[in-house]
């Protein structure tokens, strides 16, 4: 679907889904104006400075979003864009569930490490330039860029109450594992499953296809062994180095493929 009509159906475009159109403001597009209600509480947000009560609320993806940067922030977590993605999907699983639907309004697709949509990068984005969320770059111990964001201006939120309870307990069980477990665990899942089984690589997710979140118990205590006879370790970073190297790996090989079609 192109985003002339995503936009039609009162759905978001895809990032850069309008060619030869300006750049689209997600967050205008999920606006609703707020006259005397007040905001949704949003957890424990002590320390949290600069805060500042809006006159707008989110809905959709950007306020699934902010409520996982809140209950992250509740609950001691620290998050990047990777951690983002692979919790919000856990959370539609769990979602499809409890609550027979996903709630996030996230179009998921199988891409580059797991499940994930480059509509999050426009609202991480937006989120940015409008002061609700702080982000910071820096470089992991291996190098890699690391992208960490948490919230950083109180804003009203209108998502469906049992959905951020799901969102929640999500953050709660899977919040503290590092971004490369949170997508291994992504690919044990049914849908990523039936996306690897049908080679469906960059094609749509279908979230209601089986069992949502799969019994994970005793890969966590594997995985729990295996760290604790390891040295202490840090976040492997996201998905941007990641791919910037294989870019880089690969480069010499399409060299000599591009010689041998034009003949030089």
């Amino acid at each position: 679907m192109d985003g002339w009509r995503q936009l039609a159906e009162g759905m978001p475009p895809d990032k850069d889904s309008l060619p030869g159109s300006p750049p689209q403001r997600t967050l205008v597009l999920y606006r609703v104006a707020v006259t005397e209600q007040a905001p949704q509480d949003l957890g424990d947000l002590e320390g949290v400075t600069d805060m500042v009560e809006t006159r707008f609320m989110l809905r959709g993806t950007p306020a699934a979003v902010v409520t996982l940067l809140s209950a992250a922030r509740a609950q001691g977590v620290t998050v990047t864009r990777t951690k983002i993605a692979k919790l919000l999907y856990l959370a539609d699983l769990r979602a499809v569930e409890v609550l027979g639907r996903p709630g996030s309004e996230v179009r998921w697709r199988w891409l580059h490490y797991g499940p994930f949509s480059n509509t999050l990068l426009t609202i991480e984005d937006d989120l940015v330039a409008d002061g609700v969320v702080e982000r910071e770059t820096t470089k992991n111990y291996f190098g890699s860029a690391e992208h960490r964001l948490w919230l950083k201006q109180l804003i009203s939120v209108d998502v469906d109450a049992k959905f951020a309870t799901v969102i929640e307990e999500v953050t709660r069980e899977y919040g503290k594992l590092a971004p490369s477990t949170l997508r291994d665990l992504t690919y044990q899942t049914a849908p990523m499953l039936e996306a690897q089984r049908d080679d469906a690589r960059g094609e749509f997710l279908d979230l209601l296809s089986g069992q949502p979140v799969p019994d994970v118990t005793s890969t966590l205590r594997r995985f729990q062994r295996v760290v604790n006879r390891l040295e202490p370790q840090t976040d492997e970073g996201d998905i941007e180095a990641g791919l910037s190297n294989e870019i880089a790996d690969w480069a010499s090989h399409r060299i000599r493929a591009t010689s041998k079609i034009v003949g030089d």
